[in-house]
């Protein structure tokens, strides 16, 4: 991947993308490590809905782009004094 990237806040219409880059992330790397109650529960968490609704309320996720995709993101727990709920990217970035 590389870029120049762009980082922003996730857009609405954004969400499934963000969705789709999570899940494969989590599926590769972290899902074989988690019983199947807590690869569904994680699975509910990252929700394109919930995460839309997370992001018009009290949350936000922030994204790194190229021209082409989403090339990473990152939600905060919480809006004021953040520690980080999740953090997502494509494996193996390439950065000249």
């Amino acid at each position: 991947m590389r870029g120049p990237f762009e980082y922003r806040r996730m857009k609405r219409g954004e969400e499934t993308m963000v969705y789709n880059l999570a899940l494969r992330v989590f599926e590769e790397f972290v899902a074989p490590q988690f019983s199947e109650e807590g690869v569904r529960e994680f699975r509910n968490h990252i929700d394109p809905h919930i995460i839309l609704r997370r992001s018009q309320s009290n949350h936000f996720i922030l994204i790194a782009t190229t021209e082409k995709e989403i090339a990473g993101m990152i939600e905060p727990a919480f809006r004021i004094n953040p520690p980080i709920r999740s953090i997502f990217h494509n494996p193996a970035p390439t950065i000249e």
